[in-house]
């Protein structure tokens, strides 16, 4: 490889907490960009594995998850979405997760989460990150472009549902979302919505989401879903992962522990306002769930 995209050189580099050049990040997304295109819409994964909730930015939620885990390749690592936005680190989150995809193709899958599209880029802070580290948006059109092309969902050993928010309305069993073409951008009318913004809820069955889009459902419809899907069999207990919504603690179970939401950032732009979570799975899908309270990020922005 040439010297000037040695992996293990820009790896060094973002974690540091140090953003790359503009061709060293475009060689990443570009490269990224046609792994993760190849890869089906529901991931299949075998434990163990380590599930990271929203990141938003926040270089030091990643690092703490590195630092008890292990760094790939040794250990499996699944993202569940949210890299950018509200923190000031989205570009190093992003790049370094990229370089590790293409590094450890096997060991680094990464899912879409609802702040990863254009829409919420956009006006959320992440184009303006883009812009003050780059002086021009050609990198956050390559992010997104990206983002665009990541899977929308995982399966762990045939049990556990993982997903950035929430079980869809119009899916009753796995198979259908490989009809789902998740390479366009979506919209608030689009099956790919469901993914990002349906919610928990304790009312039954399924209702209209107070946030304007997606659905709410209750405990009566996560039970259809995992009953339909066949997540408890012999592998395993099965039960939903995902990673929706601010939580204080880190993490919260929903549905009588059918639902565990994670959180692995802040959920406010103070550091020090709610504690951060990750879930590990052993091989015989034993779950630990890691808190620990978030350390403040330095500014990574040009002077």
């Amino acid at each position: 490889m040439d010297n000037e995209y040695d992996l293990d050189q820009m790896i060094d580099t973002l974690t540091q907490f140090k953003y790359l050049p503009q061709k060293q990040l475009e060689y990443l997304c570009e490269t990224c960009t046609a792994i993760v295109a190849k890869e089906p819409n529901c991931v299949e994964l075998q434990a163990p594995v380590n599930v990271c909730g929203s990141l938003l930015g926040r270089m030091s939620s990643l690092q703490e998850l590195f630092n008890v885990c292990g760094h790939p390749p040794e250990a499996d690592f699944l993202f569940l979405g949210n890299y950018c936005n509200v923190g000031k680190f989205g570009v190093e989150i992003i790049s370094l997760l990229m370089a590790l995809k293409i590094k450890h193709p096997t060991r680094v899958t990464l899912l879409r989460g609802k702040f990863d599209n254009w829409n919420l880029c956009e006006r959320k802070g992440f184009f303006e990150e883009c812009e003050l580290k780059y002086g021009n948006d050609y990198p956050f059109t390559l992010i997104l472009n990206f983002f665009k092309h990541l899977p929308l969902c995982a399966v762990i050993n045939k049990s556990i549902f993982c997903t950035p928010s929430g079980i869809p309305r119009w899916m009753q069993v796995i198979d259908e979302i490989f009809e789902v073409d998740r390479f366009e951008e979506s919209d608030y009318d689009s099956p790919l919505q469901e993914f990002s913004w349906n919610q928990a809820d304790e009312r039954k069955g399924w209702n209209i989401s107070h946030l304007g889009t997606g659905f709410c459902y209750g405990e009566d419809a996560t039970d259809t879903f995992l009953d339909d899907n066949d997540f408890d069999n012999a592998e395993g207990q099965g039960f939903v992962i995902a990673s929706s919504k601010p939580l204080s603690e880190g993490y919260q179970w929903a549905h009588g522990k059918k639902i565990l939401f994670i959180q692995s950032c802040p959920s406010k732009f103070k550091w020090e306002s709610n504690s951060s979570a990750f879930a590990c799975l052993d091989e015989y899908l034993r779950l630990t769930i890691h808190q620990f309270q978030p350390i403040a990020d330095y500014h990574s922005f040009p002077e």
